[in-house]
């Protein structure tokens, strides 16, 4: 499962959708600041560093997020 790349762009995109919404709305950036930009760029390394060292999170993610193919009906016929 590959998150990384998608969840950094994702989170990068919302933090230039902030900085612009502050910019238009109160002529300066607010609310915006070091951390957010660190969590925007950091949050996917950390989910794939989590993914790659341990295999449990990929079947967890995927009981949660209900791709499992345990669950199918021609099991319990």
């Amino acid at each position: 499962m590959e998150v990384q790349p998608s969840k950094i762009a994702v989170d990068c995109s919302l933090l230039l959708i902030a900085v612009a919404a502050s910019l238009l709305l109160l002529g300066e950036v607010a609310g915006v600041r070091e951390g957010s930009v660190i969590c925007a760029v950091s949050t996917g390394y950390i989910i794939g560093l989590f993914f790659k060292t341990c295999p449990m999170w990929d079947r967890l993610f995927a009981l949660v997020s209900g791709n499992n193919s345990m669950d199918s009906d021609s099991d319990l016929a």
